[in-house]
């Protein structure tokens, strides 16, 4: 089935979202610990820089909301709430902020939240729609993927806003991810019923591969951890 895998800073632990719930078991293997009960629809796990919380997504009643706990489920706390949809959260290298998606300013957005207080401040502001953020591990920028002509992948300036193109591609894309060193992002591109893995502009995924549309996670400059076909993978 269709599910996100995240790793932890240290590498240790996978944290996967499955059928709705959150479950974490070690890189090598072995058996899953659950961590989130039934009832919260959770996606799109991502750890925090210090690896002790995980930010997620869930539809716990009405509308997507961004949500932290700790990484074994204990001190759980809603930090969005209204009338939008606010997802796909990604730490800032600090651990101080989240950058998440979100349809509260019309179309969907890029915007940041304080996670100590709460405040939530926009980050990209245009007619269209730009998803799916990943903080930059200098913290400085902002990847994102906008369907803007031509769509692509786009990085902005968290202070001074100017932006510049990461990627273009002719297929829909998805989940940026940075590179250690931070000098190019990962994807995946999907071409009608074929989809690819792409880092350093090139498709790394076996031809034919059904890579899943959720963020591949970084290694090693040239290792990824992601899923495909039902299963985590390493490749």
């Amino acid at each position: 089935t269709s599910m996100a895998a995240a790793l932890s800073p240290d590498g240790r632990t996978i944290a996967l979202d499955l059928l709705g719930a959150l479950w974490t078991l070690p890189v090598e293997g072995g058996s899953a610990r659950r961590v989130l009960a039934d009832g919260y629809d959770a996606h799109a796990p991502a750890w925090s820089p210090d690896g002790r919380r995980l930010a997620f997504q869930a539809y716990h009643r009405d509308t997507w909301n961004i949500w932290t706990m700790n990484a074994d489920g204990s001190d759980l706390r809603q930090l969005t709430s209204g009338p939008f949809d606010d997802r796909e959260p990604h730490w800032s290298p600090d651990g101080r902020r989240l950058a998440f998606s979100s349809d509260r300013g019309g179309s969907y957005d890029v915007w940041q939240l304080d996670v100590a207080t709460g405040d939530v401040r926009r980050v990209t502001n245009g007619t269209a729609n730009e998803s799916m953020p990943a903080w930059s591990p200098d913290g400085r920028e902002i990847a994102f993927v906008s369907d803007r002509e031509p769509r692509g992948i786009y990085a902005r300036h968290v202070e001074s806003g100017a932006e510049r193109t990461l990627a273009t591609d002719a297929g829909v894309l998805y989940t940026p991810s940075w590179a250690p060193d931070g000098k190019s992002v990962a994807y995946v591109a999907v071409d009608a019923a074929a989809t690819r893995l792409m880092a350093g502009g090139v498709n790394v995924a076996d031809p034919g591969e059904d890579v899943f549309p959720f963020r591949p996670q970084w290694v090693s400059a040239g290792e990824w951890l992601y899923t495909a076909y039902g299963v985590g993978k390493r490749r």
